[in-house]
């Protein structure tokens, strides 16, 4: 290539490149081209659709995690009040707690009656040597609960929880309906036997007797079935079973009775004796009348103690033509007051005990494999009256008579509690026994009786 040639390229090449640093250079600016002219005109959009504009989506919040309740937290309060109560009565809301709902439940309805229908307080000194020992406060509730709902209840491994609206009542219980049900329902619901001696005593007693029939029994029986109550017929028994019952009545051997009746499967016997007395007669427009006077005492037990619940006694007089008639008056009449009057004894004294605990009849059975353990029989019941004392629903445990045979000791202790028996066997079973040095069995049970052995390690 020529010189002349050359030298053309490089001034051709350097004068590109000052051109393309000026381009780039930072205070060079291009020049912005203006349209010249009129504005353009407005765009018609009438007849034009607006664009819909995006809406913006709502972002999700987090949902909070639903967090357990305490067992503590109140009760919410009722939208709309479902009890109203009636004269002399109250409504109220409490809370109970238990080891079970049951428990929970049955506590609630004992606070209810205590804050609707108050409290009698009295206060028993214990003397020991003549000194005085401590002070007892007695508490007795002066009301029941009439009837109730449910307001909310939780339930934890350990415990339990119940909130109740109850209408309280004062006094006692009248036999409506919806009180025995519930007094039916806490007492557990016991099946019952009618076992009366109906007798006519005076002038011709003998023919008058065969003709007629168990006025008071029948009476009885058939109030007990329309309120709904669990009945053994007596009529079921067999003819054994029947000489038995009219042996013990004619001796007044109670606990022949009561195995009779517990046998029977009856948790609570009726007994007692109805006569009918011959008072005369008189002249009525001709018509000669004849006039009985009728008495009647019963006492409802309970099968696997003995205990009287409940005692009735009751008197009325009868008249008609004739001797059967006369007598059938007589025992009707008394047959209305009685059956009535036994009803309610008995739903009090079953309430009474469900309201302030009841008495269980313990038996503990001590067996030890040595003579040694044996004689230390005593410092074993001693730790047991400790583990007993200390259950939930156990209001008191009295210790009893203590005695020895063959190779077992016997404790006996009577227990106040505000559990049942089931209740109270599945506590013992379950209770911490560790280190104590025995192991325990239940080894029977009734509706106010326990058993229990101990065997010594």
């Amino acid at each position: 290539m020529k010189r002349g040639t050359i030298h053309a390229s490089c001034a051709a090449l350097m004068t590109t490149a000052a051109l393309l640093a000026l381009l780039v250079a930072p205070g060079c600016r291009r020049r912005r081209y203006v349209r010249q002219g009129p504005p353009p005109a407005p765009r018609d959009t009438r007849h034009t659709q607006p664009q819909p504009q995006p809406q913006p989506q709502p972002q999700p919040q987090p949902q909070p995690q639903p967090q357990p309740t305490p067992i503590n937290d109140p009760a919410p309060p009722p939208e709309n009040a479902g009890l109203q109560p009636g004269a002399g009565e109250i409504v109220v809301q409490v809370s109970g707690e238990g080891e079970t709902l049951k428990e929970a439940e049955n506590n609630a309805l004992r606070k209810a009656v205590e804050k609707g229908a108050g409290v009698e307080i009295t206060s028993r000194t214990e003397t020991i040597d003549y000194a005085v020992a401590f002070d007892k406060i007695i508490s007795r509730a002066k009301g029941f609960v009439k009837t109730f709902r449910v307001l909310n209840k939780k339930e934890t491994r350990f415990n339990a929880k119940v909130w109740i609206e109850a209408v309280v009542a004062r006094g006692k219980i009248k036999d409506r309906w919806g009180e025995i049900q519930l007094v039916l329902e806490r007492a557990g619901r016991p099946s019952l036997i009618v076992l009366i001696e109906e007798k006519v005593v005076g002038r011709r007693s003998d023919q008058a007797q065969e003709s007629g029939v168990l006025h008071c029994t029948a009476e009885l029986e058939s109030l007990l079935l329309k309120n709904n109550f669990r009945l053994k017929s007596a009529s079921a028994l067999s003819e054994i079973e029947r000489r038995k019952r009219d042996a013990a009545i004619a001796n007044n051997d109670l606990d022949a009775l009561a195995t009779i009746a517990r046998n029977h499967g009856a948790d609570v016997m009726i007994q007692g004796q109805a006569v009918a007395r011959y008072h005369g007669t008189f002249d009525a427009h001709g018509i000669i009348v004849e006039q009985y006077g009728a008495s009647a005492t019963l006492a409802a037990h309970r099968t696997d103690t003995a205990d009287i619940l409940a005692r009735v006694k009751v008197d009325s007089n009868g008249s008609s033509d004739g001797h059967a008639n006369a007598i059938r008056d007589a025992y009707q009449k008394v047959a209305r007051k009685l059956s009535k009057g036994m009803l309610r004894e008995l739903l009090n004294a079953w309430y009474f005990r469900f309201q302030h605990g009841d008495d269980v009849e313990l038996t503990l059975v001590i067996q030890a494999r040595t003579q040694r353990g044996l004689q230390q029989a005593q410092r074993y019941a001693m730790r047991f009256q400790d583990v007993l004392a200390g259950i939930r629903g156990v209001e008191e445990v009295r210790e009893g008579r203590y005695s020895k045979e063959n190779e077992k000791a016997f404790q006996y202790y009577t227990v106040k509690t505000t559990i049942d028996t089931n209740s109270l066997k599945k506590k013992l079973i379950f209770a911490d026994i560790q280190g104590a040095g025995f192991t325990l069995e239940v080894t029977g049970v009734t509706k106010n009786t326990l058993e229990v052995t101990l065997n010594i390690q």
